[in-house]
């Protein structure tokens, strides 16, 4: 007999990707497995859930809006959403939910006592999200990525340290990768949808580095509404540089990766952390609850990452004094002047990764 499970979250590429990899666990350990996403219709979820051989469904949601100064169009986006819910929940049948966060994950893991699921939810990040925070009251058991987070949910719930599953082409990535000591590889990520003001200050520091960045094989991902700019700025530097708005094949971006500019997001930093590469890290100042600085301050702290506060990324080109104290190109100078400081980063970043965390979860639901 099968066993059907259905994913529901999403929002960004950071809440389908640890699902993706309990996904690829589930069918390993059971081939009798039946798997459905559920998540909403933007863009870049789309582009994700394609390129997989998971069943996937889309909820044609309205813009996000504040339910305190929108309060009509949010009621309205929860009845459409709870409706998408019970239509995908009354026609896959799955006997297990996987809450992966996001606001779509609620009204599927609200519906899975009625129609008698057991409800699993994945948090990647050490701030609980407010899904999170609801669904733990549904929930059976809910499966953390940092110790800091237990007790901060409901206590009906059984809480779980396993750490932010990782998929197998990235875990392959990093066991068949060369020693990255002797490599030299920059990545820069923006996270799933780019950002604009990270890649203006990469773009002045890559300027100011050029001469100690020439033997350096750079790989920069723009975003979509910021690939045209970036990539014409690369043009008048003399760097061996591969943009794209979006790598579909992290497993290349990632093999032999020896540094990263980044945001921290809770997935790139446990695929950073699997991989072993250290990370200047600039939060993104505007996520819920600030937890982006909160993820990067877990790193920090163990000697595995840098953090760059956005605020004094001030790169507006015309502006002088940002050339000349640009601190990202400050740091990046520093790590690419030291390789005994670059590798120690990279060993405490090793020690923080858990490349089995998605078998962890998959014990828990199986369990």
């Amino acid at each position: 007999m099968s066993l059907r499970v259905l994913f529901a979250g999403g929002g960004t590429g950071g809440h389908l990707f640890p699902g993706i990899a309990v996904a690829e666990e589930l069918q390993r350990r059971n081939s009798h497995v039946e798997i459905c996403f559920a998540t909403t219709n933007r863009p870049i979820e789309k582009q994700i859930l394609a390129q997989t051989r998971f069943r996937h469904r889309f909820c044609e949601l309205e813009s996000t809006t504040s339910p305190y100064r929108h309060p009509v169009q949010s009621y309205r986006r929860f009845k459409q959403a709870s409706r998408f819910a019970r239509e995908e929940i009354v026609e896959f049948h799955p006997a297990i939910i996987i809450g992966l966060g996001g606001f779509i994950s609620f009204p599927f893991v609200l519906l899975a006592r009625r129609q008698k699921c057991r409800v699993v939810i994945l948090e990647q990040n050490i701030i609980v999200g407010r899904a999170t925070w609801l669904n733990s009251y549904r929930a059976s058991q809910v499966c953390l990525s940092y110790p800091q987070t237990k007790g901060k949910l409901s206590q009906k719930c059984q809480q779980i340290i396993t750490g932010n599953p990782i998929r197998e082409s990235i875990r392959a990535a990093n066991e068949n990768s060369l020693d990255t000591s002797e490599k030299k590889k920059l990545i820069i990520l923006g996270g799933s949808q780019g950002a604009r003001n990270l890649n203006s200050a990469v773009l002045l520091a890559m300027e100011k580095l050029q001469h100690e960045l020439k033997e350096w094989e750079i790989f920069h991902q723009t975003g979509e509404l910021d690939r045209e700019r970036v990539e014409n700025r690369y043009q008048q530097l003399k760097l061996n540089v591969t943009t794209a708005a979006f790598f579909d094949r992290p497993e290349e971006l990632y093999r032999g990766a020896s540094l990263a500019i980044s945001r921290a997001g809770a997935t790139t930093l446990a695929e950073l952390a699997c991989i072993g590469c250290p990370a200047i890290l600039i939060p993104y100042p505007h996520a819920t609850h600030n937890h982006q600085l909160a993820n990067a301050r877990y790193y920090e702290s163990n000697g595995a990452a840098v953090i760059i506060p956005d605020r004094k990324l001030e790169c507006d080109n015309t502006v002088s004094i940002a050339r000349e104290n640009n601190p990202l190109a400050q740091q990046l100078q520093e790590l690419l002047r030291s390789p005994e400081l670059l590798n120690n980063a990279r060993q405490s970043m090793s020690q923080l990764g858990r490349p089995e965390a998605a078998r962890d979860v998959v014990d828990v639901i199986l369990g």
